[in-house]
């Protein structure tokens, strides 16, 4: 028999309240629970950097409507300095307003700000460069949806 701690013994060391390392889906979080880490070039907008691209169709209608159900929406992006700016004003104009951008959501379980990792801790991280990349608001709204039993307007 080993004195070594079990894989979920170690990782849970320090880390207390809302962390479940053995939870199936994503989707067991309620939506006012829920943080989203969402990128912005290709995924938001075409990707059109430095410049800010057309609206990908379906996105500021799919962040509004999560808004609705109180999920949390950080700006997760390589932008910084002005162009982050002009990211977050163009998102704003268009009836966006993030709950954080490239920041973590504040969880005293996880230490001092200072101390934490720049990787903000999200239930999902929406971005067109994941694998095997992002299918599209429409299909993700969809899988949401279905996932939370919720009835869209649009399906009626």
């Amino acid at each position: 028999m080993s004195d070594k701690p079990k894989f979920f013994d170690v990782i849970n060391t320090g880390v207390q309240g809302k962390y479940y390392p053995n939870r199936g889906s994503r989707f067991e979080v309620p939506t006012n629970e829920l943080i989203l880490a969402i990128d912005f070039d290709g995924t938001i907008v075409h990707d059109q950097f430095p410049y800010i691209g057309h609206p990908i169709e379906g996105s500021f209608e799919a962040l509004k409507e999560l808004k609705s159900y109180g999920v949390k929406l950080i700006l997760w992006t390589c932008r910084s300095q002005e162009y982050l700016t002009d990211a977050e004003n163009f998102c704003k104009r268009n009836g966006i307003t993030f709950d954080y951008v490239n920041k973590p959501v504040p969880d005293p379980h996880f230490g001092k700000p200072e101390d934490r990792s720049p990787k903000p801790f999200a239930h999902m991280y929406l971005d067109d460069r994941s694998y095997p990349g992002f299918p599209g608001w429409d299909v993700f709204m969809n899988e949401f949806r279905r996932s939370y039993n919720i009835i869209s307007s649009a399906s009626m």
